[in-house]
């Protein structure tokens, strides 16, 4: 191999640069086979392309690093050890057995997805502000920790499954033009409703757990700033009083019964 190595040194002034090349090509597979191994800083000053399909004089433009395969997979393998992390991470865009076109940051170690991103995945889906680090859903110019913008009723669902025993349940938080509202999505119900240009101080519970209703300094753990109506009965310790549909009030003291009637 040395004399190999020498005849080519001393006939290099007299081959073209393509031929060289051809040479050197040789040279390397007959040293190191089909994988070559380089034990030092390797420096590449434009682009660079991996994949069985990057072919010869392939237009790079702006790009700085191409990845081109049927499927591509990174995988980013850690070997520290003695109690330092080693897990491993990975890249994976649609992989071939997936009936999909995704992009997905894989936990190798832990065999999980802790990112995915769908093809169908909207304009601005998630944006992290660069000054502020607010998180818009939706827009690229998020105001607040966390802003979600929709054309119709912004919805955010909280899910509980049946995984470990306990109950499937579902609640969901709406806000749009009718009104903000918590509704129990499996029993199909609103159990609280805030209609939109709602007074100020229309429900107020302070830090005592005083209810004010049209006031937020209330001083008992009711207290109503304003007419109240009743449709059934109000208990006042041991007393019942009850409205009826002829107008009266119906007082009930320690089992005993008056009636009070308007004429």
């Amino acid at each position: 191999m040395k004399i190999l190595t020498t005849m080519v040194l001393l006939l290099l002034p007299l081959i073209t640069a393509a031929q060289k090349m051809s040479i050197s090509e040789k040279m390397i597979e007959k040293t190191t086979g089909t994988n070559q191994i380089i034990n030092d800083d390797l420096i590449v000053q434009s682009s660079v392309g991996i994949g069985e399909n990057i072919i010869n004089g392939y237009v790079f433009g702006y790009n700085t690093f191409v990845s081109q395969n049927k499927d591509i997979k990174w995988l980013f393998d850690d070997t520290s050890e003695n109690d330092f992390p080693a897990t491993d991470w990975g890249f994976e865009t649609n992989f071939i057995n997936q009936s999909y076109a995704y992009f997905e940051i894989k936990n190798i170690t832990q065999n999980s997805t802790p990112l995915s991103i769908n093809t169908t995945a909207l304009d601005n889906t998630m944006v992290i502000k660069e000054t502020t680090g607010f998180v818009g859903i939706g827009t690229d110019s998020p105001l607040v920790n966390l802003h979600l913008v929709e054309d119709q009723t912004p919805i955010i669902r909280l899910k509980q499954t049946d995984y470990g025993g306990w109950p499937f349940y579902e609640w969901e938080i709406r806000a749009d033009a009718w009104g903000f509202v918590i509704r129990d999505k499996s029993s199909l119900k609103s159990p609280f409703v805030i209609r939109q240009n709602a007074p100020e101080n229309t429900l107020v519970i302070s830090d005592d757990g005083n209810i004010g209703i049209g006031t937020d300094q209330p001083s008992s753990k009711l207290e109503v700033n304003g007419s109240m109506m009743i449709r059934d009965s109000l208990i006042l310790g041991s007393t019942t009083i009850k409205a009826s549909a002829d107008t009266s009030l119906s007082f009930k003291m320690n089992y005993h019964y008056m009636k009070l009637k308007k004429k």
